[in-house]
């Protein structure tokens, strides 16, 4: 203990001799036959040291205190709790391992802290011993053991596990961060047995509606040399199951391994769909295992976008644009001419307008009809189109018609264009193109609207637009002021371009045309379409006011129903001006959901479905890695624990490493005299002994 300040020593005795003086002026001349001298000593004494001490206080000292700190070294304790080590004497091994721990505990207690933990898929801090965890992550264990220990004084870790990781990454980087040895006991069987495996599948998790895909599986044989194996690809569905596709393989070793390819339908409604996938050995026991068939899902998405194109007539133009969007699954077009009575199937998310308004016969009739479905429109405007009267039905350029012929102008990239992303290579592609042809006149752009290409005339770019997009209005808008987009087409071709900017720029106008602005008053979500077996499954809300302010006030109830319509219900939870539900872990099958409130009398509903798949990852392999643990504790200059008791083998060594002495080492701790209140206290207590004194000795 001792006591610091930032300024010398020497000014305490000026702290005191301050007090002195207080003091002094307070009382000299007080003696009197009344007022003896003890007693104005004793008053004065009183002043002199609050004084002093208020003085000493204005240095700003520090209190130093030292404590002993006598810090045990902890002991990790990892047993594996994966469904792996499910065996005939599972009880026996749970015995085991609840019999090591206690040992630990016991042996090395006064020393030691013991910290024991069960792990699967994640770390645990209750140790239920019942092997139900669905995977195994050793990265995800070294992880948190980092994150929970990490500068702690470790003695070791024992890792009680197969060797099996089904999910996650090779920790050896952990293991090192770690710091500590790592002494493995090694559980499981390391026989091979007589076994056919699906070991892995892989696919895309989201697929297009009326799409084909591919599904790799990864096939696994043992001591099956000279059998046929039999991979059945199903769909699966409350209807039943429907074999997709099947593939015939010749073993022709004892362990063999192979990777199938196989194609399988998305089909023609959007949601979450079911597939299997099965291998069998004819005529051979253990065909119903679980690692023989795998089940997984995809989600069956239709984020097509239908485009309506209507033209005044054919024009190499059309075929430019079709052939950018052909290719591409996400759009699908229809083609019309004005000439054309108006009539076209389906539902459409934007239009193309080509040369129109025109002289066509049914240009006006199409107009109307496409301004009744309210969609977004892209105006293409060429020597056909009649501009006064497309001045009347967009709203993105003002166009004043002139007599003369068209003008052939080239296209000016504005760097302060911000409606979307615009490739860096434009501005050098767009030099090497040719002209293209603007009917004459003069073109302004209106305020709400942003011009992407300006019309260059030469080497002077003016000021009117060439390629214009209008995100205001009841629906988005853009005006190409000119035709021949397939002379760039064929630019790019001859020119061996590598940038094609009329293919870039007719699908990133029609991006932006399709987005959609919604402006729905409750919104429910779920995080994921589909969920592995003991993910938790959460919803966030939003609901809005007639104002479009959030709000939370009236109650939110969710409702989930699972295939056999059991109905499971909650209340929405309120975080901020949201909503938010954590409905936990749910069996493996398929789920729907809706979520229901009232605002200001009206009952609003969203609805949306989800799966969870099971986890088989454990069933998919029983073979124990022992090699894998004598790697994990060579590098950590650990030890492989081989035996039915590991604590007897780890005791001596943790003795002989000296892992179990204890560490000492003093803490400092500086504490500012003025944060006392004890002190300051004291002060005031001598202040008001001598107030109390003087009142009481008649001193005024």
């Amino acid at each position: 203990m001792g006591l610091l300040t930032q300024f010398s020593w020497w000014y305490l005795p000026g702290c005191l001799l301050l007090g002195a003086v207080f003091a002094w002026l307070q009382y000299r001349g007080k003696k009197t036959s009344d007022f003896s001298k003890p007693k104005v000593l004793v008053l004065a004494a009183l002043r002199g040291i609050a004084v002093a001490l208020v003085a000493l206080l204005l240095l700003n000292p520090y209190l130093r205190t030292d404590k002993k700190i006598t810090e045990k070294p902890i002991l990790l304790l990892a047993f594996d709790n994966s469904a792996s080590l499910v065996q005939a004497d599972s009880n026996q091994l749970a015995t085991r391992m609840q019999a090591v721990q206690t040992e630990l505990t016991d042996k090395l207690g006064e020393a030691v802290e013991v910290r024991a933990f069960g792990f699967g898929s994640d770390l645990r801090d209750s140790l239920t011993f019942d092997f139900q965890e669905k995977a195994t992550d050793y990265s995800r264990l070294f992880e948190t053991l980092l994150q929970r220990f990490s500068g702690k004084r470790l003695a070791g870790l024992l890792l009680a596990t197969d060797g099996i990781q089904n999910r996650g990454y090779d920790p050896l980087s952990l293991i090192e961060k770690l710091g500590t040895p790592v002494y493995t006991w090694p559980l499981g069987d390391t026989t091979q047995q007589r076994d056919l495996r699906i070991r892995e599948v892989r696919t895309n998790q989201r697929v297009f509606i009326n799409n084909d895909f591919s599904v790799q599986v990864d096939l696994e044989v043992n001591k099956l040399s000279g059998r046929e194996a039999v991979v059945q690809l199903l769909s699966v569905s409350p209807q039943g199951t429907e074999v997709l596709s099947t593939q015939r393989v010749v073993i022709n070793r004892d362990r063999f391994y192979t990777t199938l390819s196989m194609e399988a339908p998305a089909g023609k409604q959007a949601g979450l769909r079911q597939y299997s996938l099965r291998a069998t050995i004819p005529d051979e026991a253990g065909n119903a295992a679980a690692n023989n068939r795998r089940d997984f899902y995809v989600e069956v998405i239709d984020l097509r976008t239908r485009v309506l194109m209507v033209a005044h007539g054919p024009h190499p133009d059309l075929a430019v644009i079709r052939q950018a969007l052909d290719n591409n699954p996400q759009y699908e077009v229809e083609l019309h001419f004005a000439y054309q009575p108006v009539q076209f199937n389906g539902k459409f998310d934007l239009a193309i307008l080509h040369q129109l308004p025109s002289a066509a016969p049914y240009s006006a009739a199409w107009l109307t009809q496409i301004n009744k479905l309210e969609l977004p429109k892209w105006f293409i405007i060429g020597s056909q189109s009649q501009l006064p009267a497309l001045q009347q039905v967009q709203k993105t350029v003002q166009i004043v018609q002139k007599a003369g012929s068209a003008n052939k102008v080239l296209a000016s990239l504005q760097s302060d264009f911000s409606l979307f992303q615009t490739d860096l290579n434009w501005k050098q592609a767009l030099a090497n193109l040719p002209p293209l042809d603007v009917p004459f006149g003069d073109y302004q752009l209106q305020p709400q609207a942003s011009a992407l290409f300006k019309q260059r005339i030469g080497q002077v770019t003016t000021n009117m637009p060439l390629l214009a997009y209008n995100p205001a209005g009841p629906v988005r808008e853009a005006v190409l002021t000119a035709e021949g987009l397939w002379r760039w087409r064929l630019a790019a071709a001859e020119q061996r371009n590598d940038v094609d900017v009329s293919g870039e720029l007719i699908r990133k106008t029609l991006q932006f045309l399709a987005v959609v602005d919604t402006k729905e008053p409750f919104v429910v979500q779920s995080n994921k379409k589909l969920y592995q077996e003991q993910d938790d499954i959460y919803f966030e809300g939003m609901l809005f006011n007639e104002s479009r302010e959030a709000v939370n006030d009236p109650e939110v109830r969710l409702q989930i129903t699972n295939d056999q319509n059991q109905r499971f219900s909650y209340v929405m939870g309120r975080t901020g001006n949201n909503y938010f539900l954590n409905a936990g872990a749910l069996p493996p099958g398929n789920y729907r959901w809706e979520a229901r409130v009232q605002l200001a009398g009206k009952s609003f509903s969203q609805r949306g479905a989800f799966a969870v798949a099971s986890l088989d990852l454990e069933q998919s392999n029983r073979v124990a890695n022992h090699q894998l643990l004598a790697r994990w504790s060579a590098i950590s200059s650990g030890n492989m624990l081989v035996g039915n008791n590991p604590a007897e083998l780890l005791l001596p060594l943790l003795e002989s490493s000296k892992a179990t002495t204890p560490t000492t080492y003093y803490e400092s701790r500086l504490e500012e005299l003025i944060s006392l209140e004890w002190l300051l206290a004291f002060i005031a207590l001598l202040l008001s002994i001598e107030w109390v004194l003087r009142r009481y000795w008649g001193l005024r």
